[in-house]
């Protein structure tokens, strides 16, 4: 890096930066630069990121690389089908909702889906705090910033029947 080398040699260096430490976001930023300059394959780089994804589900800077890399190929649709798999098996990751409503707002991404796909989540487990947390993103989205009386009115009802429900068990 700081003799800015551009080759493949760096870029495979970077690739074991970042297998041995992923929390280090110059290796990762070092790796964006490298990306463009070698005019590297996006979706390759998709599936390393999936797989980096997969042994830190929790590392910010590994979902913050593979934003970047999202925003570059300006597909959304990769990304929604990644999410459903990680939310699948870790309904709760924080970072995988929050990738979600990086998505929502960076693309065309339909919001009665989204909110359809919140009901789904928090009728599972009424508990989950992040799909909640999405959820308040989607609604705001919609009711542009809750000035539809229309949407508030019905999340409230919603809300209340979520309460009701998880009073009863």
């Amino acid at each position: 890096m700081n003799k800015g080398e551009i080759s493949e040699r760096a870029f495979d260096l970077t690739t074991e930066c970042t297998r041995l430490n992923p929390a280090n976001y110059s290796v990762w930023e070092y790796r964006r630069h490298l990306l463009r300059k070698l005019s590297k394959d996006l979706i390759e780089e998709l599936d390393f990121c999936e797989e980096s994804v997969q042994e830190n589900l929790k590392n910010y800077q590994v979902w913050h690389h593979r934003r970047e890399v999202i925003t570059w190929i300006g597909e959304k649709k990769i990304d929604m089908e990644f999410i459903n798999s990680i939310l699948k098996d870790d309904p709760k990751n924080y970072h995988a909702w929050q990738h979600r409503v990086f998505l929502v707002r960076h693309f065309d991404v339909s919001l009665e889906a989204e909110l359809r796909c919140t009901t789904e989540f928090i009728s599972r487990d009424v508990f989950n705090n992040s799909a909640w947390t999405y959820r308040y993103c989607i609604v705001a989205e919609m009711s542009d910033n809750f000035e539809n009386a229309k949407i508030l009115d019905d999340e409230i009802k919603s809300v209340y029947s979520y309460l009701y429900q998880s009073s009863s068990k």
